[in-house]
């Protein structure tokens, strides 16, 4: 995944939030979209950094906008009830 085009984002980077193995990175797009990226601890990415995101599909998490928005790729079966 991610050599596609269409896999692609060009994005700038905002905040670099460290967690242990993994470190979460904040970015926005060209179109000034919010973007989130989990990736490996030794990443070599910086705030104020342009950088291109490949996506792997199988692993997208997308939720509704706001604090508390719903994670809208669960499925009805994987929502506890």
């Amino acid at each position: 995944y991610g050599e596609e085009e269409h896999y692609r984002i060009p994005a700038r980077t905002n905040v670099i939030e460290p967690l242990g193995n993994s470190m979460d990175v904040f970015s926005h797009t060209t179109e000034e979209k919010i973007l989130i990226a989990r990736v490996p601890a030794e990443s070599q990415v910086a705030p104020d950094e342009d950088v291109v995101l490949h996506l792997d599909p199988s692993r997208l998490h997308i939720f509704e906008p706001g604090a508390h928005g719903l994670n809208l790729t669960l499925t009805s079966a994987s929502v506890p009830v």
